[in-house]
C-alpha cells in the first residue's frame, strides 16, 4: 500500500476567522484534488492562551503557542501561515523567511510600502516559497473572465471597474474591529480593496502578459499561436 504524499507541516498564527478558514481548507484540500504533499497543521499560535487552545481544539490542531516566534521556531512547522491582523504581517513574515520557513501571508501583505518591500527583500533573500493569499483569482467566474481576456475573446481592455459591497459592519450593534485601526488593520479600504486592487492587475494585465511573453519567445515555426 502507498504511504501517500509527505506531510507539509503548518503553523497558524492566529486563530480568529481566518485560522479557522484555513484549518479547514488544509483539512479538505485533499479531498478536492491529488496534492504531490498532504498538509498538516501542526501548531497554532495566539496571544491568549486559553483562547487559542480552545479554538484548535475545536479546529482539530494538536498543539498551541502563546508566542509565534515560538511557532516560527519549531522543527515541526514547514510553511508559517500568518492569519493576524494586517499591522503584524510584515514582521512575521521577515521572521519566518530568515528561519528558513515558507510564508503564506493573509492579505493585505502590510500597512505601508516599505514594510511590504521589506518582507518582499526578506523572502527573496532566503530563497524560500512564498504567497500573499488573495484567494479571489481561483474563483471560477475570475478565472474563466481571465482566460477569456488571455484568449482576446473580449477584445482589448480600456477600462476595468470593481464595487465592493459589503454590510457586515452596518449594524450599530457590531463591536469594536481591527479594521477600524489604521495602525493595526489600516482601514477597511486596505482590507477588501486590496482584493479589488489584486484582481485588476490579475485580469486587466493578463492579455499584456501574453504579448509580453510572445515577444521575447523566438519566432519559430508554428509560433506564436
Amino acid at each position: 500500500m502507498s504511504e501517500g504524499p509527505p506531510a507539509l507541516r503548518v503553523g497558524i498564527v492566529g486563530y480568529g476567522l481566518m485560522g479557522k478558514a484555513h484549518s479547514y481548507g488544509y483539512r479538505v484540500a485533499p479531498l478536492l484534488r491529488r496534492l504531490p504533499v498532504t498538509p498538516v497543521v501542526t501548531v497554532m499560535s495566539g496571544r491568549d492562551a486559553g483562547a487559542v487552545a480552545a479554538a484548535a481544539a475545536a479546529y482539530g490542531v494538536p498543539a498551541t503557542v502563546a508566542d509565534w516566534h515560538e511557532l516560527i521556531s519549531r522543527d515541526d512547522v514547514d510553511v508559517v501561515d500568518i492569519c493576524t491582523p494586517p499591522g503584524t504581517h510584515a514582521q512575521i513574515a521577515q521572521e519566518a523567511a530568515a528561519a528558513g520557513k515558507a510564508v503564506l501571508c493573509e492579505k493585505p501583505l502590510a500597512l505601508t510600502y516599505k514594510e511590504a518591500a521589506a518582507a518582499l527583500a526578506a523572502v527573496t533573500r532566503a530563497g524560500v516559497h512564498n504567497a500573499v493569499g488573495f484567494n479571489y483569482r481561483r474563483l471560477p467566474a475570475i478565472a474563466l473572465m481571465r482566460r477569456m481576456i488571455t484568449e482576446g475573446a473580449v477584445g482589448e481592455i480600456r477600462l476595468w471597474r470593481a464595487t465592493w459591497l459589503s454590510d457586515e459592519f452596518a449594524d450599530p450593534a457590531t463591536g469594536w474591529d481591527w479594521r477600524f485601526d489604521r495602525a493595526m488593520g489600516g482601514t477597511t479600504i486596505a482590507d477588501l480593496g486590496s482584493h479589488l486592487i489584486d484582481m485588476a492587475r490579475w485580469i486587466a494585465s493578463a492579455r499584456r502578459r501574453r504579448r509580453s511573453l510572445e515577444s521575447a519567445l523566438p519566432r519559430t515555426a508554428g509560433w506564436p499561436r
